[in-house]
């Protein structure tokens, strides 16, 4: 990309000043900052200026002129506005439980599922199982996805692992993915692995031993339980 690129003739604008006002909270249509013919200013990766075109100054336009990495990007027809946050995804796993979808539908509740070896342990067995860079190539169209809906934020948990080292393999994995800006979630209590004695003694060992280690590692920004 040119150090600096103006966006013009964009048809809507959308700033969403007035959601980040609220902190995201109860946004009505007049909180979007829609913008008519508006225009961006960005240099080197970053925004700027934004607003009505007509307050891009011819100042701001001359001062510009001229550059070597100057580029324009005519945008008429389209809107713009802020790439979308995903807050939560479960986006490196194996295996598959679309069959769980049809249990559902005959009524089978989740607990009966769980019971009978599906829900979150036959995801953990089929992610235990496979290699990091399987688990990575998985990944990747998942990603690809979230990217073509115009998300620019993608968390991404861990939590079917459930041990030290398949925890830390979904957590590598996580960090591999191109494209969105990627914020990894530490998810050890997803649920309590077959292995365990009970639930108290699971909760003891995150606590004591696995979370310890993950926060050493510096592979996660965030933590999360499931209750």
């Amino acid at each position: 990309m040119a150090q600096f690129v103006i966006f013009r003739c964009i048809d809507e604008l959308l700033t969403m000043e007035g959601v980040a006002q609220k902190n995201g909270r109860r946004p009505e249509e007049s909180d979007l900052g829609i913008i008519r013919d508006g225009a961006i200013v960005v240099e080197s990766g970053q925004i700027r200026w934004a607003g009505p075109e007509r307050q891009l100054s011819s100042h701001l336009i001359k001062s510009l002129t001229g550059k070597a990495s100057l580029e324009e990007v005519n945008c008429r027809g389209l809107t713009i506005l802020p790439a979308f946050v995903e807050a939560h995804t479960h986006s490196v796993f194996a295996g598959n439980r679309s069959n769980e979808f049809a249990l559902r539908q005959k009524g089978s509740s989740y607990q009966e599922i769980a019971q009978a070896g599906g829900g979150i342990l036959s995801t953990l067995r089929s992610t235990r199982a496979a290699e990091e860079n399987e688990l990575a190539e998985l990944l990747k169209p998942r990603v690809e996805a979230f990217v073509r809906q115009g998300v620019g934020t993608l968390e991404i948990k861990s939590g079917y692992g459930l041990d030290f080292e398949s925890e830390l393999k979904i957590l590598r994995v996580a960090g591999r993915a191109k494209g969105p800006r990627i914020v990894r979630t530490f998810l050890g209590l997803h649920a309590v692995p077959p292995e365990a004695k009970s639930s108290d003694e699971y909760l003891n060992e995150v606590i004591s031993s696995i979370l310890p280690k993950v926060a050493q590692s510096k592979l996660a920004e965030r933590v999360d339980i499931f209750v």
